[in-house]
């Protein structure tokens, strides 16, 4: 119903659905997340993370039948705000890789990504952050070794102009 929400609600929520997908995984999944606790709580889009939560599992813990984990880290680089989403299912290809962060960056149409694996939300998430954030915020998905991950970042002068003051907490 809100056209904002705040990281840390966001973060907060998010820890109830990852619980319940850990029961619903029994015993496969275990979730992680690390704040940094520098970083202030800023405004963001609504149901901003979920989506890449649900992405991880969906096309990396469902994929696998070993153990898997996903994590959920805020860290600033540079100046920037950064939001990464973690998963070790390792189903993630360079190519496919490649082609979704075309459609992220606009480059490509969505429709590029329909199939099997659509790629829509992502589509959906990105589009959000460029809206929101004015266009100073971007989704790109990477590897990082055995990991697949989702990585939101916020330029420095806009996360700074979002953040939530004490009086908002109300």
């Amino acid at each position: 119903p809100s056209d904002k929400s705040t990281l840390f609600k966001e973060m907060e929520i998010n820890q109830y659905y990852m619980d319940i997908q850990k029961q619903r995984y029994n015993g496969r999944l275990t979730f992680q997340t690390s704040v940094e606790t520098v970083l202030p709580d800023i405004y963001c889009p609504p149901f901003m993370i979920q989506p890449l939560l649900e992405n991880a599992l969906v096309h990396g813990v469902s994929k696998s039948l070993a153990k898997s984990q996903v994590c959920l880290r805020t860290c600033r680089d540079d100046d920037d705000y950064v939001i990464r989403i973690e998963d070790d299912g390792n189903t993630l290809t360079e190519e496919r890789c490649r082609l979704v962060n075309q459609v992220l960056r606009a480059e490509t149409p969505a429709t590029a990504i329909c199939g099997e694996q659509n790629g829509f939300a992502l589509h959906n998430v990105a589009e959000r952050l460029r809206l929101f954030y004015n266009g100073h915020a971007s989704l790109r998905l990477l590897k990082d070794g055995e990991w697949t991950v989702s990585e939101i970042r916020i330029e420095g002068e806009e996360w700074r102009e979002r953040c939530v003051q004490d009086s908002d907490r109300g």
